[in-house]
């Protein structure tokens, strides 16, 4: 019986730990993919507008990332400045592939 308890305690709980951290992690990767994607609209977004203070461009790329209308000329800027970082990061990747 004691050597029951040693081998449950010897083997089992790290076994039952590591699979609640890869069960956590696989939980949280959506999360962390949507608040970079958001986080990369915000700083393009931001960088588009106009305003007299960095507050009143971060509200507003906040309300942009979030659905928004806006006119459309801004609304195309922003989405160049997208795509430019999105082919930034895709060469990046590349680069340290290799």
């Amino acid at each position: 019986m004691p050597q029951t308890r040693e081998t449950i305690t010897t083997y089992l709980y790290p076994l039952v730990t590591l699979a609640s951290v890869i069960y956590f992690a696989a939980q949280i990767a959506p999360i962390t993919k949507q608040a970079r994607l958001k986080n990369k609209c915000y700083q393009a977004a931001e960088a588009t507008f106009k305003t007299k203070t960095r507050d009143d461009a971060l509200s507003l790329a906040v309300a942009f990332c979030n659905g928004s209308s806006i006119n459309k000329e801004t609304e195309k800027k922003v989405r160049i400045r997208l795509k430019r970082s999105a082919q930034k990061t895709q060469l990046r990747e590349l680069t340290d592939l290799q």
